[in-house]
């Protein structure tokens, strides 16, 4: 099992550092103490790669507020419920009808991706810090991304912006490195 070092405050009240397999038990267990359900934003999961390389650009006016509110909301690293269905981000987005996306069969197979890079849950409940950490090491830097959503509409600016804070590490990755 790979080391993973957890920046939650978890029961003890000190950063603990745990399995990546023991990684969701313990972060779930010490958020389910919360008293306030309310507190618990619902994300999902291929949002979190989305809101790593979010520049100020969206489907509409409205949308792209919409979505420098929830990144600037995310500084405050509130409690997440990792979901594979609509969220947040979601309702202010053109595609969202009904509260379905309507290209849900496609956008569920990159939340389901990215959790299983994630080696997480679906229904799990971690910070903001906790989940973009590990969109950042299992995904992002790994130049993995690609491989989870390179049928995107917005690719190229992720893929630019990839090239920006990462250099070669997607070439790097496409050879085995």
């Amino acid at each position: 099992c790979i080391g993973l070092v957890c920046h939650s405050l978890c029961d003890s009240g000190r950063p603990q550092n745990h399995s990546v397999h023991g990684f969701n038990k313990t972060v779930s267990r010490s958020y389910k103490k919360m008293k306030n359900q309310k507190d618990i934003l619902k994300l999902r999961a291929h949002h979190g790669m989305c809101l790593a390389f979010f520049e100020g650009k969206g489907y509409s006016d409205t949308f792209t507020l919409h979505m420098g509110s929830i990144l600037e909301k995310m500084r405050g690293n509130p409690v997440l419920q990792i979901v594979t269905n609509g969220d947040m981000i979601c309702k202010k987005c053109p595609n969202s009808k009904e509260n379905t996306c309507i290209t849900q069969e496609k956008v569920k197979i990159y939340d389901q991706k990215v959790l299983a890079a994630c080696e997480l849950s679906k229904g799990v409940t971690l910070s903001w810090e906790e989940f973009s950490f590990l969109v950042e090491e299992r995904i992002l830097k790994k130049g993995k991304r690609r491989e989870i959503c390179s049928n995107c509409q917005w690719h190229e600016i992720c893929q630019r912006k990839e090239l920006e804070r990462y250099g070669n590490s997607q070439k790097r990755n496409a050879a085995g490195d």
